[in-house]
């Protein structure tokens, strides 16, 4: 395979052929589509057959057939690969792969997505260019998406939901338009530099390790379990500056970290985690069992560890705390749309979820058509416009009969009154939990009540008139008016469907 898709060109047809979930198969050379749903359930049958490699006698259209093609040049015609004349005796290559344009590339946006695709495109400070396109002397090149630099505004940017937001320490939620941002820098206070979720700050008092631990604690801290790389290359860094910076004194920096000794061979840092998950390593000869508290070398040592006695005074101490956001707080979310058992909890205040009556169910807006592949959802609401809840809210026979799953008991004065309940085509049904059984009972036949579930009956009057001709209302009375006697007459208020009073 030579890993492309191909766009088909559009047949010439009298009909749309765009649709999804459909069936494929390929029969004797042909692709067999079937059924699919565009809005409404298809039962058509489409056949695609690509041209035969025969059609070609010049080489260079045969070599170059596409798309659904591959055909080689057999001296004097055109044969499809795998045939009994066209295998081994010639070397079938892929077509090559066009090169990746200025745009193909510009739509990517972060690092990642520019690196793990198939356009050859390359990460350059900022933008996504094309392969043939190198980056300039000032700009850091990235080919390989495992090199890339994680920015905390680009996770957060990719938490559509609140809640996936506000689970992620670095991000928070913005309520007013509706979107995951990264958390400010200054959350973690003056002195506090940040670093992914956490918070560093370098003291250089002179001090034991059990003052440099009290100090980190009445800032809310602990003293630094420094277990990734990205944690290590900014304390160090941080520590050179500042090792310039006191070039005067006489006490070098080597600051306390969180790296406490069980014994001489097990170490673990302050926050649980294990020494080995550390990228850092111990000076040549340590730990020597000379003390079981840790050290960090000067930078110009390459700032590695040295096991210290605990009560011994050095300059310096390396502070950690998570990153606190007042804003990042689970209950400023909106219940997820999955959550909500009613319509009126889906669809009050918000147009992020859709309820699907038939279904009874609240989906995000965003998913209705993975959620709904082939229509299943018969009729869906939004924002403040539900139905009844079950069939007995429906008062006209023609709401009732929009429910899949309602039917209309009419009542025997034919005049359009009648009670909409759960049924079936035969009978209405009484519904228990996922069970529904029969019950003629409830439009009993023998008292002159009918049971209709397809149609209405012909007279629909509302129980304000009779019918002329089975079909029209004679004379609509109770102060009345309208085809079917539902509105009230003007200067009177009230809602005169199935019965109902006008005043």
């Amino acid at each position: 395979a030579c890993d492309e898709w191909s766009v088909l060109p559009k047949p010439d047809l009298h009909t749309d052929t765009d649709r999804f979930g459909h069936t494929a198969v390929a029969h004797n050379g042909s692709m067999y589509i079937f059924g699919g749903f565009d809005s409404l359930l298809l039962q058509d049958l489409l056949v695609y057959t690509p041209l035969s490699c025969e059609v070609f006698s010049e080489r260079e259209r045969c070599e170059g057939a596409r798309p659904g093609l591959r055909c080689v040049w057999n001296s004097t015609r055109c044969l499809p690969v795998g045939s009994e004349y066209g295998i081994g005796t010639h070397n079938v290559t892929c077509p090559q792969k066009r090169a990746a344009t200025e745009k193909v590339c510009s739509m990517f946006k972060d690092c990642g997505s520019c690196t793990s695709n198939l356009a050859s495109c390359q990460w350059c400070s900022g933008s996504c260019t094309p392969l043939e396109s190198n980056c300039t002397v000032e700009q850091v090149e990235v080919l390989d998406h495992e090199q890339c630099q994680v920015r905390a505004e680009d996770t957060c940017a990719k938490l559509p939901s609140c809640l996936g937001c506000v689970n992620d320490s670095i991000c928070q939620w913005e309520s007013k338009n509706q979107h995951c941002m990264a958390v400010p820098d200054h959350m973690c206070g003056d002195g506090w530099d940040r670093v992914a979720e956490s918070c560093y700050k370098i003291n250089t008092s002179v001090v034991n390790y059990d003052n440099a631990r009290m100090d980190c604690i009445s800032h809310n801290g602990i003293p630094a379990s420094l277990t990734t790389a990205k944690e290590v290359e900014h304390v160090l860094a941080k520590l050179a500056l500042m090792t310039n910076e006191l070039s005067c004194s006489r006490t070098q920096l080597m600051p306390w970290v969180g790296l406490r000794g069980l014994n001489v061979s097990h170490w673990r840092w302050e926050d649980g985690a294990a020494f080995t998950n550390s990228t850092l390593v111990w000076e040549a000869n340590e730990p020597s069992g000379s003390g079981f508290c840790a050290v960090l070398s000067p930078p110009s040592q390459a700032g590695r560890l040295k096991a210290y006695t605990c009560t011994e005074l050095t300059r310096g101490s390396v502070c950690e705390k998570p990153v606190v956001n007042p804003n990042q707080n689970a209950r400023q979310c909106r219940m997820p749309c999955a959550a909500r058992r009613t319509c009126a909890e889906c669809a009050s205040g918000s147009t992020d979820c859709m309820w699907c009556s038939n279904a009874k169910r609240c989906v995000d807006a965003n998913a209705y058509v993975p959620s709904f592949p082939y229509g299943q959802c018969m009729e869906w609401h939004t924002m403040n416009a539900c139905p009844p809840e079950n069939c007995s809210g429906y008062r006209t026979c023609a709401g009732c009969m929009e429910q899949p799953g309602c039917g209309w008991c009419n009542d025997p004065s034919d005049t359009g009154k009648g009670q909409c309940m759960e049924g079936s085509a035969t009978a209405p049904v009484t519904v228990n939990g996922t069970r529904a059984t029969l019950n003629t009972s409830m439009c009993r036949e023998d008292r002159s009540f009918t049971w209709n579930f397809i149609t209405c009956p012909d007279c629909q009057c509302n129980g304000h008139s009779t019918c002329v001709n089975t079909t029209v209302c004679e004379h609509c009375s109770d102060l009345t008016m309208g085809k079917h006697c539902e509105t009230c007459s003007p200067g009177y208020y009230g809602d005169p469907t199935n019965g109902g009073s006008c005043q």
